[in-house]
């Protein structure tokens, strides 16, 4: 992938809905994208979303490495109040 590409490929995944802190590098000719994607447990076609605008925009995808961070609101301000207690 040359450094030309990286804004066709940023504009695609852009236009995917959720899509946040997205970043686009290259290294030895091959092009990595990291990027923030919001969705729901039971969101289904996340991966297959993306993939899409990766091959629409013309790109071959080889590897599709993908994690999940679990955020509650809830948990995470009890937890908050929780840590400020116990330094008391």
């Amino acid at each position: 992938m040359e450094e030309r590409a990286i804004p066709k490929i940023t504009q695609a995944l852009e236009g995917v809905e959720g899509v946040g802190d997205l970043e686009v590098l290259i290294e030895e000719g091959i092009g990595s994208v990291v990027l923030r994607k919001e969705t729901t447990v039971q969101a289904t076609g996340v991966a297959s979303n993306l993939v899409e605008a990766i091959q629409g925009a013309g790109f071959k995808l080889q590897t599709l490495s993908l994690s999940f961070d679990d955020f509650n609101e809830e948990v995470a301000t009890v937890a908050g109040e929780d840590d400020e207690q116990a330094t008391e």
